[in-house]
């Protein structure tokens, strides 16, 4: 509805009562809209706050930061909030200083825009990280850093908190447009859901699971051994707010039921299917998985091809060589016995290059792994041993991708080849190793946008 329709929720001061340094802030304000609009219309209320906030704006925009910059920063700030009035006073600004009219529509509607030059789009991804997910992964703070420098980046941090604030306070007041000016954002899809958890029962079994209603295919995401449905929240916090989400956890995992058994692998398939249509409901969806979940991702794909819409396999598990499976079975055996901190070295599935470069992520994963229930893996494991998609592979009709690494103790050549043998099969590589969504949730997010973008435009929920 227009902005103007919805009543201030705050008076504007009496000019005659300001000081000098309130009224010529007041007078800026009346010149830049018109009359007493604007975030500092309110903060007249607290005179010493008004003159300070003045003060920030004014060295943020004396910063010698790119005006393109700044303004897009501002623009990711808005588009969050939905902050009509920053909308409105900064989207011309941007557009004077290069934002296409393209862009500025992909940033209104939370779509990550094309961006030709580098720098823009990594200024992006900075100020998107930190404003969806409170946090800024280390490859992109670095890349971030290198580009600005330090002194820059600390600027381009405050500009985004301070902005932050404006638009908290024209939300909070209901600072108004000018008359006869529609709110921006008026027209466009209301805010997403929140993601929430929630458990299913399936004979005696509760499994969990996390979900959030949005734009399709819904994104379906499948767990690693060991991972739970935080396996994936780095990840999911990087991508567009208005996806449609589920993360499904396997039984014995996380805070799903656990184990005291034998299981198989089409059991767990199984158990994919019937919270994925308990949940999702109908239409098709996007599989995707990594390591043993990539598995469970390419044998469901191949079984309903009619409800998937496309397919991503993270270092996808092909099962353990015959050979190998006596030391595999072993270690689960001890697994099971002595509990889950007798296999934390991890030196091959999370080389030491990966948890010198993010140690924080590795401890977060560590404890993590460690907090597994040791009889519950170790049955775990011994399914995994066995797993064999081979035949299922081939029978992948729908656009697949296969993400090899670097780093991984599968060779990268192993996972080209299981690209090519998938009809619509696609490979590339990123510099991660097995647990890829832990490791490199930047570059997983990146491919797995990329992917959904790419797809046709039929494969929505609902068709």
């Amino acid at each position: 509805m227009p902005e103007s329709t919805q009543p201030q929720r705050i008076s504007a001061p009496d000019p005659a009562s300001l000081d000098v340094a309130q009224k010529a802030i007041f007078d800026a304000q009346v010149r830049a809209f018109g009359g007493p609009l604007g975030p500092r219309i309110p903060l007249m209320h607290s005179p010493e706050l008004v003159v300070a906030w003045h003060q920030m704006g004014v060295a943020l925009k004396n910063s010698a930061l790119k005006p393109v910059f700044r303004e897009l920063a501002i623009l990711v700030v808005g588009q969050h909030w939905r902050a009509n009035f920053e909308w409105y006073a900064h989207a011309p600004i941007a557009t004077r200083e290069g934002i296409t009219r393209e862009q500025l529509d992909d940033l209104k509607r939370g779509k990550t825009p094309d961006f030709a030059n580098p720098e823009l789009q990594l200024v992006y991804s900075y100020c998107r990280e930190l404003v969806l997910s409170r946090q800024v992964c280390d490859a992109t703070y670095d890349r971030t850093k290198r580009l600005l420098g330090e002194r820059l980046l600390v600027d381009l941090t405050a500009l985004l908190g301070h902005f932050t604030n404006v638009a908290m306070t024209l939300n909070a007041h209901h600072v108004p447009l000018p008359a006869g000016v529609a709110s921006p954002f008026a027209g466009l899809d209301p805010e997403p859901e929140s993601y929430r958890t929630g458990w299913i029962e399936i004979d005696g079994v509760s499994l969990r699971y996390r979900f959030r209603s949005g734009d399709g295919p819904t994104l379906v995401f499948v767990h690693e051994l060991g991972g739970s449905i935080e396996s994936w929240d780095a990840c999911i916090d990087l991508l567009p707010r208005r996806r449609s989400v589920l993360c499904f956890e396997w039984r014995g995992a996380g805070l799903s039921s656990k184990i005291h058994g034998p299981v198989s692998f089409e059991l767990m398939v199984n158990d994919l299917q019937r919270v994925v249509s308990a949940v999702a409901g109908e239409g098709t969806f996007v599989l995707i998985g990594v390591a043993a979940g990539a598995g469970m991702a390419i044998s469901y794909a191949a079984r309903y091809p009619q409800q998937v819409a496309g397919l991503i396999a993270f270092v996808p598990a092909l099962g353990t060589p015959l050979a190998q499976r006596g030391g595999v079975a072993a270690a689960a055996d001890r697994i099971e016995r002595d509990g889950m901190q007798t296999m934390m070295a991890m030196e091959r599935t999370y080389p030491s290059n990966l948890r010198n470069e993010h140690p924080g992520r590795w401890m977060d994963f560590k404890r993590r792994y460690l907090g597994n229930d040791g009889r519950s893996y170790a049955h775990l494991l011994r399914m995994v041993m066995a797993i064999d998609v081979s035949e299922d592979v081939k029978r992948i009709q729908c656009p697949a991708l296969v993400v090899g690494g670097r780093y991984d103790v599968r060779p990268v050549e192993m996972m080209q080849s299981l690209a090519a043998q998938m009809p619509k099969g696609a490979f590339e590589v990123i510099q991660a190793g097995h647990f890829m969504p832990s490791q490199v949730p930047d570059l997983v997010a990146d491919a797995i946008e990329k992917f959904a973008v790419a797809l046709p435009a039929t494969t929505t929920k609902g068709d």
